[in-house]
């Protein structure tokens, strides 16, 4: 699994956080698998450069950039 469909399958859940999106890596793959920020952060901004995600507003109160699927690609990303 490519670090981009690991990112597009979480927001695909929820949008979220670049944040969020660290602590989930982490929490279920970070034990096989290693991912810095700047490793998600870039890939983040690949998506929206690409059409596969957008930025939303954060909630108030929030200082992030969330991130959401615009729409779902095929499984052979």
């Amino acid at each position: 699994m490519s670090l981009r469909a690991a990112l597009l399958t979480m927001i695909g859940n929820a949008p979220r956080s670049g944040y969020e999106l660290k602590a989930s890596f982490d929490g279920s793959l970070g034990f096989v698998w290693q991912a810095t920020h700047q490793q998600i952060y870039q890939e983040l901004k690949r998506l929206v450069s690409d059409g596969l995600a957008r930025v939303e507003e954060a909630p108030a109160g929030m200082m992030a950039l969330i991130f959401a699927p615009l729409r779902m690609p095929s499984p052979w990303v």
